[in-house]
């Protein structure tokens, strides 16, 4: 899943964290001074200035071991190793109501801490004081926490070896708002959290979330989350309060850059737990990587994990410095879904493993709360992972950490998007987010080509992108994505692309291609502005730029080529790529619309100003229309020209058109390095029709091959074959579309089933949308009869309207006969009977 959620840095809490990274002291601070105001041998209360949540807010602690609480019980819930066997009862504002309990005590030689919250509403809980025990009268406990070997380590660091129980409404994984209404405070655990710190250095490198809420097991619902740092550097915790695991503001879920904030989140004015965030960063800690998975992974058996599996973040700028340690600067996400699984965009299991890797880096410093992301693959495949890996405690199919980066350069992939950021961005810990996702933007037709549901993938989800991006998509048939920078627009692209579309602002897009025989992008097209008409193409060593009414061609200088390289997967890598790729534009150095600048530094963001920073010189400029550009795998481009007479030209000679009267229409051919014209001429199309042995009511092959020698296209042509038997009238035979482009060729092979046998005169009629016809050369074949006269056979005859009255015919012959046949049988067994002598 592409994430919904932003969390900002707190620049506080940012620089709390990184003044404690190099010597990594997690010791929690004592910001809060709580003061005995009275005590007995079973009861303390104290009064802590500033609390918690208000200016003065209580603390109440009852049972057998208030006396080990001293004169701080404060300092006592933050730094004791173990806390004594009470129950605490904190109140907010100092107003006699309670709005948490805790109950510490020792459980099977683990400290337990149960927590109660409020479950009526009221905004309080419920309690009362029996000697030297509480009675809670609250359902719960609503979690309970478990310590090993206490809640500090020996060296007054913080003890991440913790095993916790959720039972109530309390947010602790990634989506639980799909089900959370279902929850129920009902002595059944909904939710496991186990958090790990191996090497007892203060620092918890590993937790695992099990939730197994009550709902049907075709829910998408998230049922083990599993969180990993591989370099066992998290961020130290800062100080809670009142209890060490108590944040004393709001975060959600996930943790921000270099901060880890206490998890355990109370919303005080409505007296219940809110929140349970990570303990280990999932996102904002290069060399992290988390699984979300549908899929309940269980202990000591193979599971199978799906969906976000992994989603992986790496750094390998290969600096040692604050930022490389503390921001990725390449993110791998993982969407994966098993062979057999049921998939409601083709409703019904799939028949392969499928996957989208979102492949996403950046070579923008972080200069704010957040990274800002350059450049995304969205890759999709349908790779089988059969490996098995440990992950923490459990064997599934994930692919380690380690192994990711290269193990996607391996793969045979199928198609893939890629999307730039050509503006300010977002700042983003999941990278660009949703825009142009190679399935989860293109549901359902993603998964249903994907599988091969239909056989053609629709562009449509792909016509457009917000504005400051660009997007490009483009088949690889098994082989892993590439990229190239073009040295016309001087940005990025997708190696082998076959479109692209970039929204410069609202009134200004454009739309881009790849010629057949170029590997990276290079035709431009104004979309947003249709008032110019703008266009610009890259052909060999050559850049024409084209408008409504004039012509541009430059002559570019050697060494004008294309500079491919692979995303990046490890330091070189990334470091090659830095080298290659521009820096991504912002608003402020990017050559825009209007701007006449000549400084090279900008990065051009129109097509004039793409055509104006070429390196290269100005060799012809005409008035004229320019339109009908294609080329073919040959290298061969040819357009067509439409000089404007009276106007004045330069370079006319360089398109091979005469300075004497050079008005007129041109198709220009260019090839080896040289263009040529010819003055147009009207479509001129000729057809040769070829056909197998033919046999009535049996289906035959027919060939035709069309030419157009002119050069003008007929874009939306029409051919119709007419039949004449022997002895008959001309029928329609078939019909069909077609674009017959100038001085191309196309064969077309169709099928006929003759109704009659005999000779037949076939003549090809074609029709232009502008009602022109041509009345090609005829063709006379011969049609066997056929030895089959079933009347399925006639059926399979009435391909169309005018045969179907020959098979009409042909079937109330046969019905005539075998009345006839029919009755004559029956006759002749009546006489039989009556000639029988019993």
């Amino acid at each position: 899943m592409l994430s919904k959620f932003l969390f900002p840095l707190i620049m506080l809490g940012f620089l709390i964290a990184t003044s404690l990274a190099e010597t990594r002291i997690v010791l929690a601070s004592q910001e809060t001074a709580c003061i005995v105001q009275q005590r007995t041998h079973s009861t303390l209360t104290a009064l802590c200035q500033p609390g918690w949540f208000s200016a003065t807010d209580r603390i109440q602690i009852v049972g057998s071991g208030v006396m080990q609480y001293g004169e701080n019980p404060g300092d006592v819930l933050q730094r004791a190793k173990s806390i004594p066997n009470t129950t605490v009862l904190f109140d907010t504002g100092n107003d006699q109501h309670i709005e948490l309990a805790i109950s510490f005590s020792l459980v099977e030689n683990y400290l337990a801490a149960a927590i109660f919250d409020d479950q009526n509403g009221d905004r309080k809980v419920a309690y009362q004081i029996e000697g030297e025990q509480v009675q809670i009268l609250e359902p719960g406990p609503t979690m309970t926490i478990y310590g090993h070997d206490g809640w500090l380590e020996d060296q007054d660091l913080f003890n991440w070896n913790l095993d916790i129980e959720i039972d109530g409404q309390v947010s602790s994984t990634m989506l639980d708002e799909i089900y959370m209404d279902r929850i129920a405070l009902d002595s059944t655990i909904h939710t496991r959290i186990y958090v790990r710190d191996n090497n007892r250095n203060g620092l918890p490198e590993i937790e695992w979330r099990k939730s197994r809420p009550n709902v049907p097991s075709s829910w998408n619902v998230i049922r083990t989350t599993v969180i990993v740092n591989t370099e066992d550097d998290e961020f130290p915790l800062e100080p809670g309060r009142p209890w060490y695991l108590i944040s004393p503001e709001r975060w959600q879920l996930t943790k921000n850059y270099g901060t880890s904030k206490p998890p355990l989140i109370v919303d005080w004015a409505e007296a219940r737990i809110e929140l349970l965030n990570e303990f280990v960063a999932s996102r904002t800690n290069p060399g992290n990587f988390f699984v979300y998975t549908f899929h309940p992974l269980e202990e000591g058996v193979v599971s199978k994990s799906n969906w976000e599996d992994p989603f992986a973040f790496y750094n390998f700028s290969g600096i040692n410095d604050e930022e490389s340690r503390t921001y990725p600067n390449v993110l791998i996400r993982i969407a994966h879904f098993h062979q057999g699984e049921f998939s409601d965009d083709i409703n019904d299991h799939l028949p392969t493993s499928v996957q989208q890797i979102d492949y996403t880096w950046r070579f923008t410093p972080v200069t704010a709360s957040a990274p800002i992301w350059d450049y995304r693959l969205s890759i999709a495949g349908r790779v089988s992972i059969t490996e098995t890996y440990p992950l923490g405690p459990f064997t599934t199919n994930t692919i380690p950490f380690s192994k990711l980066p290269a193990w996607v350069m391996q793969q045979p992939w199928d198609y893939t998007t890629f999307v730039a950021r050509e503006g300010p961005g977002i700042q983003n810990t999941e990278g660009i987010g949703a825009i142009w996702t190679i399935l989860e933007s293109a549901r359902p037709t993603g998964t249903q080509f994907l599988t091969g549901r239909i056989d053609e993938f629709t562009s449509g989800h792909f016509d457009e992108i917000p504005v400051g991006w660009r997007g490009e998509f483009g088949m690889l048939g098994g082989v892993i994505p590439e990229l190239c920078v073009s040295l016309i627009d001087q940005r990025v692209h997708l190696l082998q692309a076959e479109f692209g579309l970039w929204a410069v602002d609202d009134g200004y897009t454009i739309s881009y291609y790849r010629d057949p025989n170029s590997s990276c992008i290079n035709r431009w097209q104004v979309i947003g502005d249709q008032s110019k008409k703008e266009q610009l193409f890259h052909i060999e060593n050559h850049l024409v730029y084209s408008t409504s009414d004039q012509i541009f061609v430059k002559q570019l200088v050697p060494g004008t080529n294309t500079i491919t390289f692979l995303p990046p997967h490890n330091i070189a890598s990334w470091q090659e790529a830095r080298a290659s790729a521009p820096t991504p534009s912002q608003s402020e150095n990017c050559v825009t619309r209007g701007s006449t600048s000549d400084d090279q530094s900008l990065l051009p963001c129109t097509l004039k100003s793409m055509f104006d920073l070429a390196d290269g010189r100005l060799i012809s400029a005409m008035y004229a229309k320019m339109s009908n550009y294609r080329a073919d795998q040959a290298g061969r481009a040819s357009f067509t020209l439409e000089i404007t007479p009276g106007s004045h030209h330069r370079g006319l000679e360089v398109m091979g058109i005469s300075k004497i009267d050079p008005s007129g229409s041109y198709r220009i051919t260019f090839q080896d390095g040289i263009f040529k014209a010819q003055k147009i001429t009207p479509p001129n199309p000729s057809v040769t029709l070829s056909t197998t042995e033919l046999t009535q009511y049996e289906a035959g092959a027919m060939t035709l091959h069309l030419h157009n020698d002119g050069l003008t296209d007929l874009p939306a042509a029409t051919i119709e074959i007419w039949g004449t038997p022997e002895s008959g009238s001309a029928m329609l035979v078939m019909t069909r579309t077609l674009a017959l482009l100038s001085q191309q060729s196309q064969d077309l092979l169709l099928s006929w089933t003759p109704p009659m046998a005999g000779d037949w005169t076939l003549m090809p009629i074609l029709r232009s949308s502008g009602n022109e016809v041509w009345e090609l050369p005829s063709t006379r074949v011969s049609v066997q009869p056929t030895e089959a006269s079933d009347p399925l056979t006639l059926l399979k005859a009435s391909s169309t309207a005018a045969m179907l009255g020959f098979t009409l015919v042909g079937l109330l012959g046969l019905t005539i006969l075998a009345v006839f046949a029919f009755a004559s049988q029956w006759s002749r067994r009546g006489l039989e009977q009556c000639d029988d002598p019993d």
